[in-house]
């Protein structure tokens, strides 16, 4: 099997590494910021343990991240927030802990956050009405507390919204059923 495809090169540099469901065991390894010309990252369904490792901010051409339905355990590494051309960003399935870095939420080019199935606890911060570009919004079976944000109802791109299986409190926001009338790109059919 041929493990090196020649779309994963551009100008004699890695661009992208894509694993998906291979039975690799091993960690993310800490140098992996080294290949900063990385654009994609797809290392989905394999038995990645570990960190995500700090090196990731190193990575300033990133796009796609796709870690998920691994054993990662820890935190997410603040840095991920730093990532401003990361769209996709899948750390579903795993062990992760902690809150919620506050950083994710200035990533207004992200399209698809998925952080559902891990151990996320905290609150979800007013500042995800910040993801101005968010169309899949998953935090589902965590143990996130608290209220749901006012500013859901800034998301005028969300076209998934998955919050089920926490420990939310408070009554759902009015804000949510005004997210038609506040994108003037809307049209009713």
């Amino acid at each position: 099997i041929a493990c090196v495809n020649t779309d994963w090169w551009h100008d004699g540099r890695l661009v992208e590494i894509t694993f998906q469901y291979m039975e690799l065991y091993s960690i993310i390894p800490a140098n992996i910021g080294d290949l900063d010309r990385l654009q994609i990252i797809r290392l989905t369904g394999n038995q990645l343990k570990g960190e995500i490792p700090n090196s990731i901010l190193n990575l300033p051409n990133i796009q796609v991240l796709k870690l998920n339905s691994n054993s990662l355990i820890g935190n997410i590494p603040d840095s991920i927030g730093l990532l401003i051309d990361l769209d996709t960003l899948w750390l579903n399935n795993n062990q992760l802990s902690g809150g919620i870095p506050q950083r994710i939420f200035s990533l207004d080019g992200l399209q698809d956050l998925r952080l559902d199935n891990n151990d996320l606890d905290g609150s979800i911060s007013e500042n995800l009405g910040d993801l101005s570009s968010i169309q899949y919004l998953r935090l589902d079976n965590n143990n996130l507390s608290g209220g749901i944000p006012q500013s859901i109802g800034n998301l005028i791109n969300l076209r998934r919204l998955y919050l089920l299986n926490n420990n939310l409190s408070d009554q759902i926001p009015e804000s949510i059923c005004t997210i038609y009338a506040n994108n003037e790109n809307f049209r009713s059919y």
